[in-house]
């Protein structure tokens, strides 16, 4: 139980990351 918590908060963190790079990425290539 304990190991599907932490694939689930790792998969969680891992959505966010990509998340972030790409608002990182939007907000570079406005003007």
């Amino acid at each position: 139980m304990v190991q599907g918590h932490y694939t689930l908060c790792t998969r969680k963190e891992r959505l966010r990351g990509k998340l972030t790079s790409h608002l990182t990425m939007e907000r570079h290539t406005a003007p």
